[in-house]
């Protein structure tokens, strides 16, 4: 993330009209290019191991925060292309923009319901070894449905010894949870949304 940022801000910052009409212009504009090329290749990189980590561990808020700012880095890569070779591209706006409208989309689809449903789905299809219960116990309520399709999955079958158990004092305590009344900084959109 910290290359991606330095590399795209000397980009960005430099990319002017004046400085690529000037003697060895085209030369710096190639060299931009190819920075931004290299860091395209990170970030390929990066998105390849996190995506090792999510097969082998699921999906986490921590995981979708990283996925979300991959999109914007990838997004950021293609608008400084543009900017070098449009220099009055304006590249702050449709940075801003961007980053603002995915992200209140990512908020209004529910993260914690994207997660579950990923991590239950992966696992019932054999993908995943485990779901991690006591993390999902950790998300809001949005997490019910699929964790009430992962009790009901084969009568309980896919779980260990005493798992089952603690799936139900999961599900028992959430949907406490929905039930009371709470305060309005706790509000979500999935609470209007399901009742």
């Amino acid at each position: 993330m910290a290359v991606a940022v330095i590399n795209l801000a000397v980009c960005v910052i430099f990319s002017s009209r004046r400085r690529f009409s000037v003697r060895g212009g085209q030369l710096l504009r190639v060299l931009y290019a190819l920075m931004l090329g290299c860091t395209a290749v990170i970030l390929a990189s990066a998105f390849w191991r996190m995506r090792l980590y999510i097969l082998a561990f699921g999906l986490s808020i921590l995981r979708l925060a990283t996925l979300w700012a991959m999109l914007v880095i990838a997004v950021c890569i293609l608008a400084a292309s543009w900017k070098l070779y449009k220099p009055s591209f304006r590249f702050w706006s449709v940075l801003f923009a961007f980053g603002l409208t995915i992200w209140c989309l990512l908020c209004l689809a529910g993260p914690d319901s994207i997660i579950a449903n990923y991590n239950v789905n992966s696992y019932l299809s054999g993908e995943l070894q485990q779901v991690d219960t006591e993390y999902l116990d950790t998300l809001s309520p949005d997490v019910l449905p699929a964790l009430i399709r992962l009790r009901e999955a084969e009568g309980g079958t896919f779980f260990p010894q005493g798992a089952h158990e603690n799936l139900d004092t999961v599900i028992s305590g959430l949907e406490n949870a929905w039930a009371e009344d709470s305060p309005w900084t706790c509000w979500r959109f999935s609470l209007v949304r399901n009742h």
